[in-house]
Parts: C-alpha cells; structure tokens; sequence
C-alpha cells in the first residue's frame, strides 16, 4: 500500500521486486560500524513492516567475518535500481533458514523495515532531471555586490531548468559573449522557479558555483541556493518538496503502467 513518503514507496517497491525476483540486495553497515566493501546478500522472502510503511526482508547471512548477528541488532540495507538507491537501517527480529537444493539449508535474519528511508547519492542532495517536468522558465534578478555593475541589477535573466535538488540548480542561459562577461563577474542572484506541484512559486537566493563552456548560444550555470548562518536556504524547502512530489508521481506512474500490462497479459 502507498505510504505518505515517496521514499518509502520507492524502497517498498524495490525490495517488492527483489522478493519476487530473489534477488539481491546490500549490507553497508552493522550496528553504526561500517563495512567496508559493502556485503551483497539474497533476498528470501518478506519481513516484518515497520510503523511507517517501510517493509522488511528475510535476507542471508552476510559473510562479515567477526560479526555475529542476532536479534535486536541492526544493519543497514542498500537497494537499487539504475541510478536510484535506497538505504534503511533494518532490526534483525529472528534468524531462520532456507532450504537448497542439493545442500544444507541456507541461513538467514528476519528484518524489520526501517523508521526512516533515505536516498543514496553520490552528491548531497538527490538532483532530480526537469527538462521534461518543468516547462515555465526560471528567472534570475543579479545582485551585484562591491565592485560588480550596477547597470546589471536591472536585467532579468531567463533561463531553462535542466535538474534541481534541494541544494541548488542547474540553468541553461542563452547568452552573447557580453552576458557571458556580466554573469562572470556577478555571484549572487535571485531566482524564481515556477514549479508544477503547487501554485507558490519557490523564490531565493543563490549564487553561481559553476559557468558552462558556450554551446550553440547556451550557457550552463550551476546554482547553490544561499541560505543564512550556514541554514539551509528556503528555497531549498520548497524544491525538496517539489523533488518529493514528483518522485511519487513516477512511483505511482510506474505503477499503473505495471497493472495495465497486467491486464493486458490476462486479456491475452
């Protein structure tokens, strides 16, 4: 069943196909100590579900020399699939066995799922790609500082939206040689991004972390959103918010996809 957090959906469905599949799955850390290289483990059967929605795995024994698990320990499970991962730290709630083919029965720990679901990344943020989600335009206002142009406060700037992520953006800019010149020498702007979630448009400032090399009369522009004291800046909780609502909407187009294709095989 959905649950209120599109996190938590992504791993449902992920560990859903890794049981059906027997599939597998990895072990990146035992209670808070880290292993190192991860452990790949079977994935068996289901678990125990967590409070929040989050499910749990009958895994094998992760070969962790050293390491004796039992109930009440935890650790912590990486799923993934194509660019998207997903990590929850897992209570053992039993130990249990699978039978083989040919051999001795197979060990395995019964999991609970996790309280919290979290995405993993490379970077900090997840960055989601927009080019086919958004369709309005952002806007740049710069804000030139000591020694910047102040003619340049008064242009506004537009500009596609090709990915964003809840620490900043990245902005493709038509752009001449002289705007390429003012853009280098102002590091501060503000923004306006219309998003399709909501009516409240996310409004902020951030500052330029990178300047593409020119393509056909288009600049890239990599964005940090500023925030105040080292906080994170509001409008990084606004694009969080609108980063979660459409990794639902294709959670939930994914899907209905997967159930007409049912239909389709029944009918067939």
């Amino acid at each position: 069943m959905p649950t209120d957090n599109a996190k938590t959906d992504a791993w449902n469905e992920l560990l859903g196909e890794l049981i059906s599949s027997q599939g597998a799955a990895l072990v990146s850390d035992v209670s808070d100590e880290p292993v190192d290289p991860p452990v790949r483990v079977r994935v068996f059967g289901p678990g125990e579900t967590a409070k929040a929605g989050a499910i749990g795995v009958t895994i094998e024994v992760p070969s962790i020399r050293g390491r004796v698990l039992g109930r009440g320990k935890t650790l912590t499970l990486v799923v993934a699939r194509g660019a998207y991962r997903y990590e929850g730290a897992c209570q053992i709630v039993d130990r249990g066995s699978v039978p083989l083919s040919g051999g001795q029965p197979l060990r395995t720990l019964v999991l609970r799922g996790p309280g919290v679901v979290e995405s993993v990344q490379r970077r900090a943020w997840y960055r989601l790609n927009t080019t086919l989600i958004i369709d309005e335009p952002a806007w740049l206002t710069p804000l030139p500082g000591d020694g910047g142009d102040p003619r340049f406060a008064n242009e506004l700037i537009e500009a596609e939206v090709i990915d964003v992520s809840g620490g900043g953006a990245k902005l493709r800019v038509r752009t001449t040689p002289e705007l390429r010149r003012r853009i280098a020498g102002c590091e501060r702007y503000a923004m306006r991004l219309t998003l399709p979630d909501r009516d409240t448009p996310a409004v902020g400032d951030a500052r330029v972390t990178h300047v593409g090399e020119p393509r056909d009369g288009w600049t890239d522009l990599g964005m940090e959103f500023v925030g105040d004291y080292g906080a994170q800046a509001p409008i990084g909780d606004r694009v969080e918010a609108f980063v979660e609502w459409a990794e639902r909407c294709k959670i939930l187009e994914q899907r209905e996809q997967d159930w007409l294709r049912a239909q389709h095989a029944k009918a067939g």
